[in-house]
């Protein structure tokens, strides 16, 4: 599919408005955005490790400079492949920040995050990661319970409960979801999918917690 030029143009005009805003507090505590950007060349894995605990951390800035970081490369990537949107290649991405594991993978962070959001729209694309949620053979484990579970195995951090939650407990469309969570509509879609076939490969351990 072509890439969409007004998202392209839409996130650099966004840049342009966040690069002078500055880091309140961590390792680049006042500096602004675009002076971290300019120090990714030198050093990628080093400052987009922090950017990218920072990012967990809850600190959208540090997301943003990641963001702009990769932006060329799946602009690069969706017009090499017509099967990919840079729509979901950037909504993956901010999924996969969101539990990039910085201690197991702590190099070549930038074709991790690229190449694992283009194996993600790819799997999406097959319909691999389009699991229901577990249903109970006895109707007792409602969505909330099944959520609960999942929370207190580790299975889903306290982000993904909270849109899981909304969506599968309370029903809100992914619209509803992503406006009550500060985030977009197609990164709620991309969490919930992932989520999900997770909860559904250890449907077992989430029954002896409900049973």
């Amino acid at each position: 599919m072509p890439v969409s030029l007004a998202t392209v143009n839409r996130l650099n005009l966004e840049w342009e408005s966040v690069a002078e805003s500055r880091f309140p507090s961590g390792r680049f505590a006042d500096r602004t955005a675009a002076e971290v950007l300019r120090l990714i060349p030198g050093q990628p894995d080093e400052v987009l490790l922090d950017l990218v605990r920072q990012t967990q951390a809850g600190c959208r800035l540090a997301a943003r400079v990641v963001v702009q970081t990769l932006l060329g490369k799946l602009v690069t990537m969706a017009v090499a492949d017509r099967r990919l949107s840079i729509d979901e290649l950037l909504a993956a991405v901010w999924v996969r920040m969101a539990d990039y594991p910085v201690d197991r993978r702590p190099r070549s962070i930038v074709a991790n995050l690229v190449l694992d959001a283009r194996k993600d729209v790819l799997a999406e694309q097959r319909g691999l990661r389009s699991v229901p949620l577990p249903e109970s053979r006895d109707q007792s484990a409602t969505a909330h319970a099944v959520i609960e579970a999942a929370t207190s195995l580790g299975l889903i951090d306290t982000t993904s409960r909270a849109i899981l939650a909304t969506v599968y407990d309370e029903g809100l469309p992914s619209v509803d979801a992503a406006r009550r969570h500060g985030t977009t509509s197609t990164a709620v879609r991309w969490r919930c999918s992932r989520d999900v076939r997770r909860l559904a490969s250890h449907a077992h351990e989430i029954w002896s917690l409900i049973a």
